[in-house]
């Protein structure tokens, strides 16, 4: 909520940021929520109107050897990865608020 006392150009700022993160937001939800729909087409391209309602694109995917083992790969780098992130921004964090270096505020 605003103060009654903010200025005009507070005001602006305050819907501005509003307003670009509400595009930013749309911007990388909307290829979800384009894409999800023509997975389940029945044809063979990405088009609307959709020309049929079909599992076909899913049940290749799992029946598929190659796929299966780049699923199984992912599966076993993503947690990786992700314990690795956390540990390393976990330092970064602790280092940087603790430490005394030039520069910091």
């Amino acid at each position: 909520m605003l103060n009654p006392y903010t200025s005009p150009i507070e005001r602006i700022w305050y819907y501005a940021l509003r307003i670009i993160c509400a595009l930013v937001l749309l911007f990388l939800v909307l290829p979800v929520l384009v894409i999800v729909p023509l997975s389940f087409n029945s044809g063979s391209f990405l088009v609307y109107p959709l020309q049929g309602f079909s599992l076909q694109w899913y049940q290749d995917f799992f029946n598929s050897a190659e796929w299966m083992r780049a699923l199984k790969n992912s599966m076993i780098v993503a947690p990786a990865a992700t314990l690795l992130a956390m540990g390393f921004g976990t330092l970064a964090a602790i280092g940087l608020t603790r430490g005394n270096f030039p520069g910091k505020a």
